[in-house]
């Protein structure tokens, strides 16, 4: 019988334990960049504000085209910021914009819609719209989806 040291049988436990580190941080990044209800890649059209319809030109937008990030048009400007969702819960922040002159419904529209979104505290999407109850308002922006 010979005495040569046989090594260990390979543990599979180990390989796992070094895994499994790198995959619970993985989902929780995943998880907490999400954005509940779908809205990470979609693109909205502001349709109703204020309970009432606007024209589809110049269009008001929101894309949330990232995890935490905002961005679209005021109807006349372009603005970006940062968006927080937790379940129903939304709130908008650090909201900045172009500052190019806007004249007529545009001009109108656009700094009640930006002052609107930062008074946001939830959302639902209801029939595919996106509604979004903005405090003090009695009915919510009203948005269709625009992509995808």
């Amino acid at each position: 019988m010979s005495d040569t040291h046989m090594p260990p049988a390979p543990r599979p436990w180990r390989a796992l334990a070094w895994a499994l580190p790198a995959l619970v941080l993985s989902l929780a990044a995943c998880a907490g960049g999400a954005q509940p209800g779908g809205l990470t890649g979609t693109e909205w059209r502001l349709v109703e504000m204020d309970g009432q319809a606007l024209p589809e030109r110049p269009a008001a937008t929101l894309a949330f085209n990232e995890p935490g990030k905002v961005t679209g048009s005021g109807s006349c400007n372009r603005f970006f910021g940062s968006v927080t969702v937790s379940g129903s819960q939304i709130g908008f922040s650090a909201i900045g914009a172009t500052k190019m002159a806007c004249m007529g419904p545009a001009g109108q529209l656009e700094p009640r819609y930006l002052a609107a979104l930062q008074q946001a505290q939830r959302h639902e999407i209801k029939d595919g719209q996106l509604l979004i109850h903005v405090r003090g308002q009695a009915t919510p922006l009203r948005f269709v989806r625009t992509r995808p």
